[in-house]
């Protein structure tokens, strides 16, 4: 649903950006420009297309994991990492070391 709502989101700005561009090139440069209503319909469905994909990957993969091995894992700077494979525990070392 999120990804819906985001790509619709960005169709409708997209859309709106993308006449404001026109009128002002029209204006400014004097130009005539043309904004056909197939041109914006391509252009949004295209936008909802691909955010609706990126969308559907991430969150299909998340629902085929185990709930416990999502939980074992945290994003670290270079990506998915175990936390229990960051190395030993606070204090950890010096238990091990007597």
């Amino acid at each position: 649903m999120e990804a819906v709502t985001l790509s619709i989101a960005g169709g409708a700005i997209g859309i709106v950006l993308g006449i404001t561009a026109s009128a002002l090139i029209s204006y400014f440069a004097d130009w005539s420009t043309v904004v056909s209503l197939g041109a914006i319909l391509v252009a949004f469905l295209f936008s909802a297309l691909v955010g609706v994909s990126f969308g559907f990957y991430p969150a299909r993969k998340a629902a085929n994991m185990d709930p416990i091995d999502a939980l074992h894992y945290e994003i670290a700077d270079n990506g998915l990492a175990p936390k229990h494979h960051r190395g030993p525990a606070l204090g950890q070392d010096l238990l091990s070391a007597t």
